[in-house]
């Protein structure tokens, strides 16, 4: 297990989070990376011992992305804050 992951950290030009379609993206592949989402259609995936490129995600069922540990180059990805229209209560989180 790579025990330095945490969803939303950016360390040596990577942002680490967790793979999904998102609904902020019109169901296009995100790394969720907490409040922030950034948009990606590749990702270096971890397969339980180290970091494996998938360089088009939507070429895998989704059921082998969604929700896997990932983590993209900060510089080649768009990143969005995440909004929760009228629900103050997640920006207390």
């Amino acid at each position: 297990m790579n025990d330095t992951f945490r969803a939303g950290k950016i360390e040596d030009g990577y942002v680490y989070g967790y793979l999904f379609r998102s609904a902020l993206f019109n169901g296009q592949f995100v790394l969720d990376g907490g409040e922030i989402e950034y948009r990606t259609n590749f990702a270096e995936m971890w397969n339980g011992e180290k970091y494996v490129l998938v360089e088009d995600l939507t070429k895998l069922p989704y059921s082998e992305v969604a929700g896997n540990r990932a983590k993209v180059l900060v510089s080649q990805v768009e990143a969005q804050k995440r909004t929760y229209p009228n629900d103050e209560s997640r920006d207390a989180r």
